[in-house]
């Protein structure tokens, strides 16, 4: 089969339609002429040369030469459309799907939108649950369904529809059916999700259910554990729990001291190389 790799030949071969040289130079001639028309087309709409190059499956840096050379005339790519029916035609792409040009559509469409499997349902927008739906109606919206139940069901175990938190009981039995789901098991990914997540780390993560006056964990609290971690020095540790209470307090006034010092003033600019600024200043002092 015939590709676009190497250097496109400047010459022509032999005019003989049966030679090999010669019906590979114009299917890569047709094809060439119809992918510049097609780079000059999305390139309106598009303003990316990866993102056509993607659409296309073609090299980012040829994109780039194709939109520098001026977009052949419809009537050209016409004629050479038809010199590529000498070739053995693509095979079609498995089903569901319906063409080639679908599965690069959908493959796009998933690296922009792949964040939104990993949000709560409430903190969505409208068009945000529309492009969702439309992912999850699509023809790997089978698997992605599989995924989002299984972070529906990983939310579930923590608060309820109302947004009130479950009890340890309650969190436990929600964590166990999730555990247990060989749907989801069917999937490496979330079958890795599974086992990393055991009951003894679920015990950890679940340890401010026990206290409903306890907050659950965010990423600034995340990032001060391990700057506090980090902290420590290999021969020294903060055990006791008036030390670590006192270790805070000290990281929190130097840093709200950082924040709200005024910022230092310079005691000094060099002259050197200042003389026309300073003429400047003495005319309109004058």
């Amino acid at each position: 089969m015939p590709s676009l790799l190497g250097r496109f030949r400047e010459t022509p071969p032999a005019t003989d339609q049966h030679d090999a040289d010669s019906e590979r130079y114009r299917w890569r001639l047709a094809r060439r002429t119809a992918g510049i028309a097609q780079a000059h087309a999305l390139h309106q709409h598009i303003s990316s040369a990866r993102a056509i190059g993607r659409q296309l499956g073609v090299n980012h840096g040829t994109i780039r030469k194709w939109l520098k050379l001026t977009p052949p005339d419809p009537t050209i790519v016409a004629e050479l459309a038809a010199t590529a029916e000498l070739t053995p035609a693509l095979e079609p792409p498995p089903p569901p799907w319906r063409d080639w040009d679908e599965v690069r559509r959908v493959r796009e469409d998933l690296r922009l939108h792949r964040t939104l499997f990993l949000h709560q349902t409430e903190n969505l927008t409208a068009e945000e649950l529309q492009t969702l739906a439309g992912l999850l109606a699509g023809p790997v919206g089978s698997e992605l369904s599989i995924g989002r139940t299984f972070i529906e069901a990983w939310f579930a175990i923590w608060k309820d529809d109302l947004g009130r938190r479950h009890t340890p009981d309650e969190a436990g039995q929600r964590y166990f059916i999730w555990q247990a789901d060989a749907q989801a098991a069917t999937l490496a990914p979330l079958r890795r999700q599974q086992q990393h997540l055991d009951a003894d780390h679920f015990g950890r993560l679940s340890a401010f259910l026990r206290n409903p006056a306890w907050e659950s964990t965010n990423n600034a609290a995340e990032r001060g554990g391990r700057a506090f971690r980090h902290g420590q020095h290999p021969h020294f540790r903060l055990r006791l729990v008036k030390s670590i209470e006192a270790d805070l307090k000290v990281r929190a006034h130097l840093q709200q001291q950082r924040f709200c010092s005024p910022q230092p003033q310079r005691l000094h600019h060099c002259q050197r190389g200042r003389r026309h600024i300073q003429s400047q200043l003495r005319q309109a002092t004058a």
